[in-house]
């Protein structure tokens, strides 16, 4: 059967330096792995025990089994630079209590952003690097193939388009389809607007330091994405692509931690130096 889903696709910007500075060091790589594997099952943990604070001992069972269930019906998928974020929405066949099938799945939808949302900021913390992508709706077919290897067919219209919009964000920003912000409005649901931003350019899209909201200490994560970012930021002084990019995504942190946002000035990235070889 043919789903209707929602697929982000999101590109580790400068992922072949990357391979280059770390091909001999498998404990770095194992690292990354850890980043990209066991983050977002540390992120459910976290999850879910926000959304159980303060629920009655009676009703903790069915709730947590409701969002284990929100939780497995989004898949992700790790493509050496690229991943895939999927969500399935023909396959949300459960509910909670006295849900509504758009409570539901607005349920799904948020969480399917804070996964990405705790990727990206897992990623740029540990790394310093910078990150792309795009999330679109539409057609969508996958299917596993069990042969000689495993192997994924994909066949999907979201897949696409969710690829044309990376290409199209070309600064580490993740660009939100027309056709999905349309699908938003018909779920009724305010909070899942609250996830998002218009760029400069007009765009729409993701704003994936919205998760900070679920973290304890926050000036934690936001203190090594300054630290790493700088880092790079130096390291590619001379490399006025990469420079222009680092930048883009430094700016971004820069707003978020202002005072009227996060109230972490001290956080701020200094771009000083930089903005003049621009």
């Amino acid at each position: 059967m043919i789903d209707k889903a929602i697929v982000g696709y999101i590109d580790i910007l400068g992922y072949g330096e990357l391979v280059e500075k770390l091909k001999d060091n498998i404990e770095s790589i194992q690292g990354i792995e850890d980043i990209l594997i066991n983050e977002t099952s540390e992120f459910k943990n976290k999850y879910l025990a926000v959304m159980l604070k303060n629920v009655p001992v009676s009703d903790v069972t069915e709730l947590k089994n409701y969002w284990e269930k929100v939780f497995n019906i989004i898949n992700v998928r790790f493509i050496s630079d690229s991943i895939l974020f999927t969500l399935p929405l023909n396959k949300i066949d459960f509910s909670y209590s006295n849900f509504s099938k758009e409570n539901v799945i607005s349920d799904c939808i948020y969480l399917y952003f804070m996964l990405i949302g705790n990727f990206c900021m897992e990623f740029i913390e540990q790394t310093g690097y910078v990150i792309r992508g795009g999330i679109s709706i539409g057609a969508h077919y996958e299917k596993e193939i069990n042969s000689l290897t495993t192997s994924l067919f994909v066949f999907s219209e979201a897949y696409l388009e969710a690829v044309k919009l990376e290409k199209k964000a070309e600064n580490p920003r993740i660009l939100i389809g027309y056709k999905l912000l349309l699908y938003f409005k018909t779920l009724g649901n305010d909070y899942l607007n609250k996830s998002f931003f218009k760029d400069i350019d007009g765009n729409s899209c993701f704003d994936f330091y919205s998760i900070l909201n679920y973290i304890n200490l926050p000036q934690n994560k936001l203190s090594e994405i300054q630290k790493n970012v700088t880092y790079n930021l130096n390291k590619h002084i001379d490399k006025l692509k990469e420079l222009s990019k680092l930048i883009y995504f430094a700016k971004y942190h820069n707003r978020k931690v202002s005072k009227d946002e996060l109230n972490f000035e001290d956080l701020a990235i200094d771009l000083k130096k930089f903005e003049k070889i621009l």
